[in-house]
Formats: structure tokens, sequence, C-alpha cells
């Protein structure tokens, strides 16, 4: 038995790392995802590639090397997986987007400046219809629980 294998950190320590070894985890692979997919198909955000090949290669092979010290830390530290439940995450983000379109109807916008009658119809038009479609997703989502 190694010296390490004896030594134990604290409880308080372990969950904070554990917290760290998932964020350099998603890190990792958010710059992964980066260089290897195609990133720039987004109607919302347009992605400029303006890394060169040579740095790409550079940076993935580095990331693959944080990603096998991440994992050595994580096991040797006898650190903690947390559990993330995909129905939770859809949730969520279902009422994210519930939430921003409520505060994106004219009213919701009146501290941005006035509009007319006729802008105000057209933007809730559109925050409607959006709105129509995330709460059928929500009642999908809601009855599965």
């Amino acid at each position: 038995m190694s010296k390490h294998d004896m030594i134990s950190i604290p409880a308080n320590h372990k969950r904070s790392l554990s917290v760290t070894s998932h964020h350099i985890e998603n890190s990792i692979n958010d710059i992964e995802n980066m260089f290897t997919n195609n990133q720039g198909e987004n109607l919302t955000e347009k992605f400029i590639k303006n890394v060169n090949e040579e740095t790409r290669k550079e940076i993935l092979k580095l990331t693959e090397k944080v990603r096998r010290k991440n994992e050595k830390m994580f096991n040797e530290l006898k650190l903690h997986s947390s559990k993330v439940y995909e129905d939770r995450i859809i949730r969520s983000r279902i009422s994210h987007m519930w939430t921003l379109l409520c505060d994106s109807t004219p009213e919701g916008l009146s501290g941005y400046g006035e509009v007319t009658e006729e802008q105000g119809k057209l933007i809730s038009k559109h925050v409607n219809s959006l709105l129509e479609t995330i709460n059928k997703m929500q009642e999908i989502i809601f009855k599965e629980a």
C-alpha cells in the first residue's frame, strides 16, 4: 500500500474538488467540441473560426493531457460523481425559455421604450406562438413526472 492510499481528505474538500473536477471536464468537453464540430450553423450566433490548425492540434493534445490528469486526481482522491437526470435538465431549460419569453412580451419590454400598438401586436404574435409550443413541451415533460 502506497503512502497516498492511506491519506484521506476531508469530506468538504472532496465536495469542492469534485465540483472542480466536474468543471474541468466540462471545459475540456467544450474546447474539444468547439474544435471538432461544426459550430457555425446557428441562427442567433455566428461562430468565427479564427484559431489555426496547428494551434488547434496543440490545444487538443493538451486537453487530452488535462483530461488524464483530472481523471487521476478524481480517482486518487476518491472524489464523487454527481448524478444528472435528463428530465430535470429538460424541465430547467423549458422553464428558462418560458421565463425569457414571458419577459419578452410588450409589457415585459416596457423598460426599453414605447412601441406602437401594431408593433406590440407583432411582438405578441411571435412571443405567444413560442409560449404555446413551450407550454406543450411543459405539459409533456411534467406529465411524465
